[in-house]
């Protein structure tokens, strides 16, 4: 069964200095998923809760579910860029794929 996790970058909305916060801007997150409302005004934030419960305010279109991992290995997660053994290119989708023979694209 594949594992339930997500991965988003990084925002700093608050301008929080680098000693307040351990990510800097545009870092990758992962883990858990979470959109909360947080008012009428502001609308929701999405969030990646990471394995010790700590939320982390995420830009909502950089927020990708995992897939599975390829043939090296690596994390694969939804929109990545694979390439297989004939340079082709293929996107990884949330669909049942088998990622064997294919590798991330650096």
């Amino acid at each position: 069964m594949r594992e339930i996790k997500f991965r988003g970058r990084f925002w700093n909305k608050d301008g929080l200095d680098d000693a307040e916060c351990e990510y800097r801007d545009g870092d990758i997150i992962c883990g858990g998923y979470a959109r909360m409302k947080l008012d009428a005004e502001d609308g929701y934030a999405d969030y990646i809760i990471s394995e010790f419960g700590k939320a982390y305010l995420v830009h909502p279109d950089s927020i990708r579910q995992f897939v599975g991992v390829d043939s090296n290995g690596n994390e694969v997660y939804e929109g990545d860029v694979l390439i297989d053994e004939l340079d082709c290119e293929w996107e990884a989708r949330l669909t049942p794929t088998d990622l064997r023979g294919l590798t991330l694209k650096e």
